[in-house]
């Protein structure tokens, strides 16, 4: 009976290709996305190819593009399934990047077994949790990961026995091959320089993951080779097969054990590696495995003398993909893969975060809106620590298109009807007033409405209005201050403040301007400074800049009219350009803003103001208005803050600014330098990151 097997993967350092290549190797057919990846053909038809191309090009709508091309290849893949003979199985790996309705119409056709592997935490990746059900089987490779819902199953990584190469010649003493995370990078320079001090040979090749700047400033070793780009899997099998010792330094973050321990079982290695938890496998053993702290170097030495320990052959079968495959589709005799029991307290206590459901309020703003994407960003971090957080919005299918994010939303348009945001429809809209007041007074309790558990975080624009929250705990996000009493009356006495409310378990806002005025407003209250932090992809542009002022024009727009048809005839702006950033996809900001040498700031009554700062990141000379809260940031070292409102000292501070560039621009490029270093060091994502983590951490402890 011939098996078909439909194989959807990532891509990433082609370890997909290898895959495929083994499944051919033990007898499939496989077919996967790639394999009408690049064909026209595989969106539905012409007219949605050149409506994906049209919303790619002119709005930079990749997520469109996408959910096109999965209906195409769904639709191709499903056909050649069914002109197919045979068994028909899928295997996903990262489900969490496919969308539902891809996985759900694979699983029609393949009915001997439908099954997903995620060879990654859950946490990190939150999109996971709504895929589980929708498989046959789930498998993870994270013990602690099995506490989460009874429905996963465990499972580990795997070596290719196919790439056994016969008698390799050994080169090295030490391999490694990794990507730049903060959590392992003082490690990896201290074993770098260990391994100098000893004359040992060492292949030890580094990518630089999100790394803007000269990586030699974070990796100085010369026996560290920063690479261009990440090793094909194959070729990373074939060179590790010429050393003696595997590295493996774990990201701070992972927990389950990586391929590269299974590599060093499989191809007979020594390995050196964080992961604590490799001791309570049946592979494990002292001679063939180090378990380094990260301190006691001088392990390694004793180490690196001891012979290898030869395992039960049982052991080297277990771990090949060839059994593997046989266990997570339940072909075939197979022998079981399973996983340790880990005593995690603190990893036990964590499930109760990952259960609970937090959902962030946002608004359906199809313009680019500072607040919308910073509160994106926030449940970014927030999944990354490990909560379950999304973004609500009102309007089915509704999704952001200005910049990328990987946050899983949800639509809760009643809780908008509770809320009363927006204000109510015109009679001439019948249809619409008739369910409208149907809904708030006849059928309330039949609201689709989050969790009653769940956790809201609201935005402080809603004022008042979130006393209509009924029996939720909330967290107010209060990214702008001066919004605070927003729908409040102006004298009246208000007998419930959501801001000292039971169920309000904290305010959080993002400067130290908007946490003293809330602090002076709310003395009682329970406030957090999370801060804000900066993309990584705002990065100085290249040299020299251009004679181009940036600014946005819907920040005191009358102002900036006035600054500019004040100046527009000046003599020292002939050859300036005003550039108004309006309407812009976070790619197109960037790339106004690298190539800009002023950036005129139009601030107003901020609680952070964001477009100024990351102007600086950019390397722009940043003029004007801080809105209080910027004054924590435009420095006169290499800004002009400029007093709010005054638009005289605005254009004369302006023109002579410009005056001062026409004769050295190099000042200013030195400026922009220094401006883009100081907040780049000062709002960075590991600030943010911290400060929430320590925020929720308290609130969770104080909830149980």
């Amino acid at each position: 009976m011939n098996k078909n097997i439909v194989l959807i993967m990532p891509t990433v350092s082609d370890l997909s290709f290898v895959i495929e290549e083994a499944l051919e190797y033990h007898g499939f057919n496989v077919i996967t996305l790639n394999n009408f990846n690049k064909d026209k053909s595989c969106y539905p038809s012409f007219k949605a190819w050149c409506y994906a191309k049209y919303r790619k090009i002119f709005f930079g709508d990749k997520e469109t593009t996408k959910k096109i091309k999965e209906l195409g290849l769904c639709q191709r893949i499903v056909n050649e399934l069914t002109h197919n003979e045979g068994d028909n199985y899928s295997l996903f790996i990262r489900s969490d990047m496919y969308s539902k309705e891809l996985i759900e119409n694979i699983g029609k056709v393949c009915t001997k077994g439908h099954v997903s592997y995620q060879f990654d935490g859950l946490h990190r990746y939150p999109l996971i949790y709504d895929r589980i059900d929708l498989f046959d089987k789930f498998y993870i490779f994270d013990p602690r990961d099995l506490q989460y819902s009874e429905a996963l199953l465990p499972c580990t990584n795997f070596y290719f026995e196919h790439l056994i190469e016969d008698n390799p010649q050994i080169e090295y003493d030490f391999y490694y091959v990794g990507a730049h995370h903060p959590s392992r990078q003082e490690l990896i320079v201290k074993f770098a320089q260990y391994v100098e001090q000893k004359n040992w040979r060492m292949s030890f090749n580094l990518y630089p993951l999100d790394i803007h700047d000269n990586p030699r400033h974070f990796y100085p070793n010369k026996n560290i080779h920063i690479i261009d780009e990440i090793i094909p899997f194959k070729e990373n099998i074939k060179q590790m097969q010429k050393s003696h010792i595997l590295i493996d330094f774990v990201i701070g973050e992972h927990k389950g054990l990586s391929f590269r321990v299974f590599e060093s079982v499989g191809y007979r290695k020594k390995l050196i590696t964080t992961n604590p938890d490799v001791a309570l496998y049946d592979f494990y053993h002292p001679n063939n495995i180090l378990i380094l702290d990260g301190e006691n170097f001088d392990l390694i030495d004793e180490f690196v003398q001891k012979p290898y320990y030869e395992l039960p052959s049982e052991i080297y079968e277990k771990y090949n993909f060839a059994n593997w495959i046989k266990y997570v589709l339940n072909i075939d005799s197979f022998i079981p893969l399973s996983l340790p029991e880990v005593n995690d307290e603190k990893y036990n206590n964590n499930i109760l975060k990952r259960k609970k459901k937090i959902y962030l309020v946002a608004f359906d703003e199809h313009k680019p809106i500072g607040g919308i994407k910073q509160l994106y960003r926030f449940a970014e971090i927030l999944n990354e620590l490990g909560y379950q957080a999304n973004i609500i919005h009102k309007k089915e299918g509704f999704n952001i298109q200005w910049f990328a994010h990987q946050v899983p939303v949800k639509y809760f348009p009643d809780l908008y009807s509770i809320l009363d945001i927006e204000s109510k429809p015109k009679l001439r809209h019948l249809k619409r007033f008739i369910q409208y007041y149907y809904n708030k007074i006849v059928t309330k309790s039949q609201y689709k409405l989050p969790e009653k558990d769940a956790i809201l975080i609201v935005p402080e624009v809603l004022g008042l209005k979130l006393n209509n929250i009924p029996n939720y705990k909330k967290i107010i996000y209060n990214q702008n201050n001066h919004y605070t009493f927003s729908y409040y009356p102006t004298y009246e006495e208000v007998q419930i403040d959501p801001y000292v409310h039971k169920n309000t378990l904290a305010t959080m806002t993002v400067s130290d301007y908007s946490y003293q005025y809330l602090q002076y407003a709310y003395p009682n209250a329970v406030l957090f400074n999370t801060g804000i932090s900066l993309s990584n992809q705002f990065t100085l542009g290249k040299k020299p800049k251009l004679k181009k002022i940036a600014f946005m024009p819907r920040k005191l727009p009358e102002d900036s009219k006035q600054v500019l048809r004040i100046l527009a005839k000046r003599p020292v702006f002939k050859d300036w350009q005003f550039i108004a950033i309006d309407n812009k996809s976070e790619h197109e900001v960037i790339s106004i803003l690298q190539e800009s040498a002023i950036f005129m700031s139009f601030n107003h009554i901020e609680g952070f103001g964001l477009p100024p700062v990351e102007a600086m990141a950019c390397g722009c000379y940043v003029i004007g208005y801080a809105g209080n809260a910027g004054l924590e940031y435009l420095k006169s070292e290499f800004s002009t803050p400029i007093p709010d409102l005054n638009i005289l000292e605005f254009v004369k501070e302006l023109e002579r600014i410009v005056i001062q560039y026409n004769d050295n621009p190099e000042i200013f490029w030195k400026k922009g330098e220094m401006a883009s270093a100081f907040v780049k060091a000062k709002y960075t994502k590991e600030n943010e990151k911290m400060k929430i983590k320590a925020a929720f951490e308290q609130i969770f402890n104080e909830m149980s």
